[in-house]
């Protein structure tokens, strides 16, 4: 699916993205959940193949933190592109994540 894509999905469902990337090397592609830069983990792989240029965001099961705007950061010595999408995780089961900085009173 193209990054430009925003999506709604329930929890547990599978979020992909996947962008074919081609140009002067050295390319380099990086994720972003709400401005965190994203790694592989247990629940997320985030590849880049240099051969084929597919780099791809799997989450495997969504949960309420995978909620919010995801953007790759694609760059080569010509320059860099970056493309957003907004997923919405719909939760039934979800524990509230808060993201605010802020003390409430």
């Amino acid at each position: 699916m193209c990054l430009n894509v925003s999506q709604t999905i329930n929890q547990f469902q599978k979020i992909e993205y996947m962008l074919k990337v081609s140009g002067p090397k050295p390319i380099t592609v990086t994720w972003f959940l709400n401005d965190v830069k994203l790694k592989s983990s247990k629940n997320r792989k985030v590849t880049f193949s240099a051969t084929s240029g597919e780099a791809k965001m799997q989450v495997s099961e969504a949960d309420a933190e995978d909620h919010g705007e995801y953007k790759v950061v694609i760059s080569n010595p010509g320059g860099e592109i970056t493309q957003t999408a907004f997923v919405t995780v719909v939760c039934k089961y979800c524990t509230p994540v808060c993201r605010s900085t802020k003390n409430l009173v």
